[in-house]
């Protein structure tokens, strides 16, 4: 089984000792069978006494603590291959490249390190009680071996052939499972959709309507493929209760027509037989489970493959330390050639080959209509996205795909779809008061303050997120600051003190300012400006671009 396997590779824990202490455990709960069946072959009730409840006390002890024991220790291995697991694709979703990570989806990514772990999470208890199940059920056979030898072999048949029909069952099961996890995952991207877009809902009831169509069908699917599998669960278990009832009947009314077994056994068959069932209910209810972290656990490896597959370029041995390398004159941009992967009903975007050159302290928009491209150009500038072709170099030296770190330590950015941290992470701030004099500065200091490394309130309106944001990366004091339409959604005041007052400081100060923008008003701010429509850099004259 998967899960098993993975279990086995993600723990550092030897598994001897706990599979051990589980035959142990079924081997003390198929012993007290053996007891109590002693006990009841005693003839005179006066001949029971201390030794036997002393015996008996001592093995149901056992068989307790044997119990706890394993079911302990599995799940702090679980819970540690679990928590190991989330750790470790967490560490390659930061280090995977930025094209994989979009084109995998978030929904996905969450379902898996959620969802499916939780899966996982809740097999520890049911491994153990299957195993111990198993163990226990297997003495017993023997047990009865013991008892006469014609219900050993009855047994025996039976359980073989009722292990037959029930795996014969498991193929569709598991294409069930599968076509289920495939739901929940769509049904989950559906939930984000009313999440993410709940004002627009508000503001429009045919969408509103349609978006909610669309999550009750999957909801609907998502319930009958689950109901299936649970009558198939419901089926198995009842079958599996049928069965042996029906095979203790044959025992106790069958068997002894034909002489097959030895006088006064039948009782003691029958207590075999019931002590069996409790073991088998647990197995047989198991498997539905382990089916399920058995495709988590595929899901899981599954995940971890693409992204190891999109990790791209090495992450830095010292991350905390990385340098950005030394810009002093320009960044030229030669051929870059990027594209993206092409879906069932469009044709791949392709961007570029785009030659472009950013000289140091310079002012530089990047224009276009929706869609020509100006995103992902930034994106390549900036070294998010691994180029298919072309070359980077700063100041004549060129950037290889190892060089890549470093290099993108270079930037600050302010994209579309920017993210505000509720701290700053990795960054010193030495001078609160400067960042004080940029809330000021920007209008935000009746709305939110700066202490102890993070922003007071970060529930502001889509212009004041997008003036916290540009705060947030003046003060990572890097060279190259990357703003893709901030001055969107903000009043013409700030406009204004934006393009005419903050970029001209930036740049008396040396930053170099890549920006993305619409407001034609305020183009003379700019030292060049380059222009895309689809995916190429096209001629735009201008007094300020000659």
């Amino acid at each position: 089984m998967q899960i098993l396997h993975l279990i086995r590779k993600e723990s550092q824990t030897s598994f001897r000792s706990l599979i051990a202490m589980a035959a142990f455990s079924g081997i003390t709960n198929a012993l007290l069978l053996a007891i109590i069946n002693s006990i009841i072959g005693e003839q005179n009730a006066d001949d029971i006494g201390f030794k036997h409840f002393a015996l008996f006390l001592s093995v149901v002890l056992s068989f307790y603590y044997s119990k706890k024991d394993i079911l302990r220790r599995s799940t702090i291995i679980v819970e540690k291959v679990v928590s190991k697991l989330r750790l470790r694709l967490a560490d390659k979703i930061r280090k995977s490249e930025l094209a994989v990570i979009e084109g995998m989806g978030s929904a996905n990514i969450y379902a898996r390190i959620t969802q499916d772990a939780n899966y996982i999470s809740q097999t520890a208890a049911y491994l153990i009680n299957a195993c111990q199940a198993a163990i226990m059920i297997s003495a017993c056979i023997l047990y009865l071996a013991y008892l006469a030898l014609p219900a050993f072999v009855i047994v025996l048949i039976a359980v073989a052939l009722g292990f037959v029909y029930y795996m014969s069952k498991q193929k569709r099961i598991r294409s069930d499972i599968r076509l289920m996890f495939a739901k929940e995952t769509k049904f989950f991207e559906s939930l984000h959709e009313i999440l993410a877009g709940i004002k627009e809902l508000k503001l429009h009831h045919r969408k509103n309507e349609s978006l909610f169509d669309e999550f009750s069908t999957l909801a609907r699917e998502t319930e009958a493929i689950k109901i299936r599998t649970g009558f198939h669960y419901v089926h198995n278990m009842t079958f599996s209760q049928l069965f042996f009832y029906l095979l203790i009947g044959s025992i106790i009314f069958i068997l002894p027509k034909f002489g097959g077994l030895p006088d006064g056994s039948s009782a003691r068959i029958v207590t075999a037989l019931l002590f069996i069932v409790g073991p088998m209910e647990s197995l047989v209810g198991s498997v539905q489970l382990f089916t399920k972290a058995n495709a988590a656990a595929q899901n899981i490896e599954k995940l971890e493959g693409e992204l190891e597959k999109g990790s791209g370029i090495a992450y830095p041995t010292d991350p905390l330390n990385v340098k950005p390398p030394e810009f002093n004159d320009k960044i030229t941009f030669r051929q870059l050639l990027f594209e993206y992967e092409a879906e069932a009903s469009h044709a791949a975007f392709c961007t570029g080959p785009v030659d472009l050159q950013v000289n140091k302290g310079e002012i530089l928009f990047i224009i276009g209509g929706n869609g020509s491209g100006k995103s992902t150009l930034l994106k390549l500038i900036a070294g998010l996205y691994i180029p298919l072709g072309g070359i980077i170099d700063i100041d004549g030296r060129q950037i290889g795909t190892f060089d890549y770190p470093s290099y993108r330590e270079l930037f600050s950015s302010i994209f579309t779809d920017f993210h505000l941290f509720t701290f700053l992470y990795g960054v010193q701030v030495q001078r609160p008061e400067l960042v004080a004099r940029l809330l000021q500065l920007l209008d935000l200091d009746h709305k939110t303050s700066f202490a102890d490394g993070r922003f007071s309130n970060l529930n502001l309106s889509t212009g004041q997120r997008k003036r916290l944001a540009i705060i947030a990366a003046l003060i990572e004091d890097k060279p190259i600051l990357i703003f893709d339409e901030v001055a969107a959604d903000q009043d013409p005041e700030f406009k204004k003190f934006f393009y005419e007052h903050l970029l001209p400081e930036l740049k008396d100060q040396g930053k170099t300012v890549i920006a993305v923008s619409h407001d034609d008003n305020f183009f003379h701010a700019a030292d060049r400006i380059v222009k895309m429509d689809f995916g190429r850099m096209v001629d735009y004259p201008s007094a300020s671009n000659p």
